[in-house]
């Protein structure tokens, strides 16, 4: 939900394309100058922050208070209870896998509403196999599956094509086109028609999807938002970030020495910034970028106080789930489907579905000695399709970024220069990560948040300069 605060006017907005029209209807809004650093430093606004002035995302467990001062200025406060924690579960749900697919049945009908034709982004992994399997069980075949692939041994068509093949579902496989011109003119269009920059490491290969695909007119199917409610287990290198991090013992301008894209700096970050993925600004180089003191860090550390009683699993969905799940991943899905004017809907965030999951016992939503989530979609894809989840993994859209950002360096730079938003010194240090991008390709991820932010900032039709 967003919720637009004007000070002759509220307008809540409960899908992405009201938004969009809302905001139009008000002859554009000024750029957050607060979201900056956020989006420098971990690619994301916290939530309910957005880059635009007056505009509030707002997500599960998030509530949003205005008061109207006495000169009619709006003032306005956020308060949040994530209502996911695992002591709120009732553990009652009875556990079957029949129950929980006549569920997702219901929910992706729901979503898709009478329409007729439609795409569901399809990789080889659980969520959106699992809506697949939904669509052939509803009779849905007018639904088409789009999938990317990079051209790495991760691709994820070699399971998605044939099993879409088997149900009847119509498959395309993407792959880049890494034409200039092309690019130049899928990105610029983007820019031009997202509210949000989208700063993702997978946005582009997700517009490049729906172009590809000539989706328009149709509903597109994101299978991400059931993490939430299903249990968010930690990696074995995001327990190690967690377990070490010294961000509590030593100064915050520590941090400083490092460069940013050092594995180290994710000990020195907060404990809530370990939750996200990305090689991102330290706050010296975010102030010279913007010219002003960076406060995220205060930010992040009122986070890790707030958050200090939750064990590493209700910490991490808490935090994750809030902040990069809404304001990244699913930002990311929604911009992209905003830039083509076309609807997008997230079947595995149904209510009903979430409150029978969220509420079956511990042990059928995950396996904390085992660090092992979504037990119950396992066993309910294993009896419907012997579904390999073992040895598939965690599966997702993989997308080359550092080849890509040196593939198009001019148009790159050319975006990064001709926006205001940033002061002289971004001059000499862009030039000089690109020269280092190919023996250090994690520089990729900044240089990607400031083309993107530039490139909104520079054509957003949403913006008022």
């Amino acid at each position: 939900m967003f919720v637009i605060v004007c000070p002759d006017a509220i307008t809540v907005s409960d899908d992405y394309q009201s938004l969009c029209t809302a905001i139009v209807r008000l002859g554009g809004l000024s750029v957050n100058p607060d979201s900056l650093a956020h989006l420098l430093r971990n690619a994301l606004c916290p939530t309910p922050m957005t880059a635009l002035i007056n505009v509030y995302s707002l997500t599960f467990g998030d509530t949003l208070t205005i008061r109207t001062l006495l000169d009619g200025a709006p003032v306005v406060t956020n308060e949040y209870a994530f209502p996911y924690l695992s002591a709120l579960s009732r553990n009652d749900s009875v556990p079957s896998t029949d129950t929980l697919f006549h569920l997702l049945c219901e929910a992706v009908d729901e979503h898709l509403g009478s329409t007729s034709e439609g795409v569901l982004m399809l990789s080889s992994g659980k969520d959106s196999t699992s809506i697949l399997l939904a669509l052939a069980e509803l009779g849905r075949k007018n639904i088409r599956a789009l999938t990317y692939v990079a051209g790495t041994a991760n691709d994820e068509d070699d399971y998605a094509k044939p099993l879409a093949k088997r149900f009847g579902i119509p498959h395309m496989t993407v792959r880049l086109d890494n034409d200039p011109r092309y690019m130049n003119n899928l990105l610029i269009h983007y820019f031009e028609n997202t509210p949000f920059p989208g700063l993702d490491k997978t946005q582009i290969p997700y517009l490049l999807s729906l172009d590809a695909g000539g989706v328009s007119n149709e509903i597109v199917l994101d299978a991400s938002g059931n993490d939430l409610y299903m249990g968010h287990v930690l990696g074995k290198y995001d327990r190690v970030k967690l377990f070490y991090n010294v961000s509590h013992f030593v100064p915050k301008s520590s941090i400083n020495l490092l460069s940013h894209v050092s594995p180290l700096t994710f000990f020195f970050k907060s404990r809530s910034e370990t939750c996200f993925p990305g090689y991102y600004f330290k706050p010296s180089t975010i102030e010279l970028l913007l010219g002003t003191c960076d406060l995220t860090q205060e930010y992040w550390a009122e986070s890790d106080r707030n958050n200090k009683e939750l064990d590493m699993f209700d910490f991490r969905i808490a935090i994750r789930v809030r902040h990069y799940d809404s304001n990244q991943v699913m930002l990311k899905a929604c911009t992209a489907a905003a830039a083509r004017g076309v609807a997008i809907e997230f079947p595995w965030t149904n209510e009903k579905l979430a409150d029978y999951y969220f509420n079956l016992p511990e042990p059928e939503r995950f396996d904390r000695n085992g660090f092992v989530n979504k037990i119950l979609l396992r066993r309910m894809l294993r009896e419907r399709l012997e579904y390999p989840d073992a040895m598939l993994g965690k599966r997702f859209f993989e997308f080359q970024l550092a080849p890509f950002m040196a593939a198009h360096r001019k148009f790159v730079i050319d975006e990064i220069f001709a926006c205001n938003l940033w002061q002289s010194p971004v001059r000499t240090l862009v030039p000089r990560w690109y020269d280092s991008l190919s023996s250090t390709p994690h520089l990729a991820y900044g240089l990607n948040a400031l083309f993107m932010i530039s490139g909104w900032y520079n054509h957003s039709k949403y913006i008022n300069r």
